[in-house]
């Protein structure tokens, strides 16, 4: 006696032609569509692992930044051994503006990839780095000429505040002396700036105190 099996013609799983179905759609880049696909065949199956990286994939190309989050957010916490799966992560986060929250995601990618080069990823974390890393500064500058001698000192902080805001300290100190009176003038000048940075463009807001002696 032979047993039975599928047999050659044998309809595949419902579930296997919904995700051909939308892989169709997101070839043909009617991305609405294969999320809703994708969405139907998830209330299903909720641990369809194809089914929920195509659909963060869908609403990433149709720029549904919040929903894609949502989805390699849940991809993460269910696969946190995935160098793939964190990197993805890492990058919404990224254009979230979660600088912290994607150094974190990238970090762990990067620890899942000991030993194999990842250029990229290894990219990604020194950007992350140079956006969440306070930046102090102190530079010194003297002028002279035959009448006087001037210096200026500057110290500063900028603290990132996500993506496009950074709270900026600076102090500067001016002083000048005459080489042929006893004349002597100082100025201290205190500023704490918010800034935004934008396409093209910044601007800076804050209170700023100049005093002369």
């Amino acid at each position: 006696m032979i047993a039975a099996g599928p047999a050659w013609g044998q309809a595949p799983p419902a579930r296997a032609i919904a995700l051909e179905r939308a892989a169709a759609l997101v070839r043909t880049r009617a991305f609405d569509r294969a999320a809703a696909v994708l969405r139907g065949m998830l209330s299903a199956d909720p641990r369809n692992r194809g089914a929920q990286e195509m659909l963060a994939f869908a609403l990433e190309s149709k720029g549904d930044l919040e929903g894609e989050r949502r989805v390699r957010s849940a991809l993460a916490a269910e696969f946190p051994d995935d160098s793939r799966i964190q990197t993805d992560y890492g990058r919404v986060l990224e254009r979230s503006g979660e600088e912290p929250g994607a150094l974190r995601a990238y970090r762990r990618a990067r620890a899942l990839s000991a030993g194999r080069p990842a250029p990229d990823l290894d990219a990604a974390i020194e950007r992350m780095k140079g956006r969440t890393a306070p930046e102090v500064g102190a530079p010194l500058s003297v002028m002279s000429d035959p009448d006087a001698t001037a210096s200026s000192v500057q110290t500063g902080a900028a603290i990132p505040l996500g993506s496009r805001h950074h709270l900026a300290l600076l102090a500067t100190r001016c002083a000048a002396d005459a080489k042929s009176t006893p004349d002597a003038t100082e100025s201290t000048e205190l500023g704490l700036s918010l800034v935004r940075r934008g396409a093209g463009a910044s601007w800076t807001a804050g209170p700023r105190l100049h005093v002369v002696s």
